[in-house]
């Protein structure tokens, strides 16, 4: 058991548009998903995530749905 805290860039200050047809951000969001899934694997339960728009709301949204499964 354990806990991890997350926070990182806004849209506007990272390198690629938020859109499903941007690979780069298809690219970036599938490797956040597999870093989630790696520590939830290795036992971590507390997700924490500031929430601002951007990386904080992506690794919300992939945290909310890993939850669900």
């Amino acid at each position: 058991m354990g806990t991890v805290a997350f926070t990182g860039y806004r849209p506007n200050k990272l390198p690629f548009v938020e859109d499903k047809k941007d690979e780069l951000y298809v690219s970036f969001r599938k490797r956040l998903r597999q870093v989630i899934d790696r520590l939830v694997e290795r036992g971590y339960t507390e997700f924490v995530s500031g929430i601002a728009m951007g990386f904080d709301t992506w690794v919300a949204e992939d945290v909310i749905e890993i939850k669900k499964t």
